[in-house]
């Protein structure tokens, strides 16, 4: 159960971010305004979810991600970026609206700003994968999380890609209850991914490199002996076997991962 070495890059990548804002999501309304196939401008309303104000992200349903692509497409010759997953867009924090930085449409009109920036205008990301689609301010955390989301988990294919995203979220859920140990959240997160199966083959692997980023985020690492001893690769695949097996339950497991880590 070794980690590949380009995963391991990934992870170190990742800076971690200690007294790290859970997410808490609210349904909002925001104003989408494109262009119809004649070139006239039309807006309507979309929900949304967004975090607090100062967070980093909002989420869209994928007809209004896809709406943008559509409507970038017919202005400018994009090529095989046409299928890529992800779309280059900037947000004014003084409009508090998402645009392509070459172009005033298509547009998302947001009620709250994003971030902390002293900056009139932020780069963005547009992430055209899952069942709602992310906006991100570019270098932020979330920014990294969809990253390495997008490069190390959609790549793979899940088959079950609604499992993926339900265990993706236990860690909030659990938080809005009143669970806030970085460990035990942890331990949550790769319990659902391995009892889940999102993916045909290798839902423990992923569960563990799910984990090791989100430890990573809160400040602390697998211990090196993680990567490259024989004795603790035996360890881990036994614990997420017996997570597996449910013989071990998720704080079991957060038990173990407390015990392999280390303070960045």
């Amino acid at each position: 159960m070794i980690l590949s070495r380009s995963v391991r890059t990934s992870l170190q990548r990742v800076k971690p971010t200690l007294n790290i804002s859970y997410r808490l999501y609210h349904n909002a309304v925001a104003k989408f305004t494109t262009i119809d196939l004649n070139g006239i401008p039309f807006s309507y309303d979309t929900g949304i979810m967004i975090g607090e104000p100062g967070e980093n992200y909002i989420y869209i349903e994928p007809d209004i991600g896809q709406a943008i692509r559509r409507a970038l497409v017919s202005q400018i010759k994009f090529g095989s970026a046409t299928h890529h997953d992800t779309l280059p867009l900037q947000f004014n924090h003084r409009s508090l609206c998402f645009t392509h930085q070459s172009f005033s449409l298509p547009r998302i009109e947001l009620q709250q700003n994003l971030g902390d920036s002293k900056q009139d205008v932020s780069s963005a990301t547009l992430w055209l994968t899952g069942n709602w689609n992310a906006i991100t301010l570019d270098g932020t955390p979330d920014a990294q999380i969809l990253r390495l989301y997008e490069t190390n988990i959609v790549r793979a294919r899940p088959t079950q890609m609604t499992y993926l995203e339900s265990a993706v979220f236990s860690p909030q859920q659990h938080k809005n209850y009143g669970q806030d140990d970085a460990f035990q959240l942890a331990g949550i997160l790769a319990q659902k991914i391995t009892l889940n199966h999102p993916f045909q083959d290798g839902n423990k692997r992923t569960a563990l490199v799910a984990a090791s980023m989100f430890v990573q985020l809160h400040g602390y690492q697998l211990r090196e002996p993680f990567f490259i001893s024989d004795e603790m690769d035996e360890k881990i695949k036994d614990a997420h076997v017996a997570v597996a097996t449910r013989q071990w339950d998720a704080e079991k497991l957060a038990s173990f991962y407390e015990s392999i880590t280390t303070s960045l």
